[in-house]
């Protein structure tokens, strides 16, 4: 319904981003077609990752323009404090063609394909972008409401990761992890 109301493509993924729970979007032959190449796929995964650790200290909808001059917009799940997934918006152009062709003239793609492709990607409207992402907004929160999709986590465990996560260049203890994260040594 979001997709057929908005036109912009959905995904609500893992928190990691490594599995989608629901993915609901128009073939995008741009995208599939730099998917193709190995050094396409990887400056995907470059992207994505980028957009994540965005989000992932903000915790707060995020935007960025991926190599292939796309705008995508992840927004973060949130329950109790801990960000169980995301839903994730894109791809829209942004730019003329001849502005993207220097990032993805290295994957050995026929340009020309890829231009036409690119051209039929929809336009970037920054207006309208923000209005779909407050929708996606309501929708995340939707869905942690109405337990659309059942999250199986240890709100203290998945704490704890978070953060040894953030302080692996650290010496760390039971002690110190136990009383940054308010949980008690014997539950740790």
């Amino acid at each position: 319904d979001f997709y057929r109301a908005t036109g912009f493509g959905i995904n609500i993924v893992k928190n990691d981003l490594s599995n989608t729970f629901i993915s609901h979007t128009a073939i995008n032959p741009y995208c599939d077609m730099i998917r193709q190449s190995k050094e396409g796929r990887l400056k995907c995964s470059k992207s994505d990752r980028y957009l994540w650790n965005k989000c992932q200290q903000s915790k707060h909808s995020e935007f960025c323009t991926c190599h292939g001059g796309l705008v995508n917009n992840l927004i973060p799940i949130i329950c109790d404090d801990i960000i169980v997934g995301y839903v994730m918006l894109y791809s829209l152009r942004k730019a003329p063609f001849s502005e993207v062709i220097s990032h993805v003239s290295d994957l050995n793609l026929d340009l020309k394909l890829l231009e036409t492709y690119y051209n039929m990607v929809g336009e970037y409207d920054a207006e309208k972008f923000e209005s779909v992402a407050s929708l996606a907004v309501m929708l995340a929160k939707y869905i942690i409401m109405e337990n659309i999709i059942t999250f199986n986590f240890n709100t203290n465990l998945e704490r704890a990761k978070e953060y040894i996560n953030e302080h692996l260049d650290s010496s760390l203890s039971i002690q110190e992890i136990s009383k940054n994260t308010h949980i008690s040594k014997s539950a740790l």
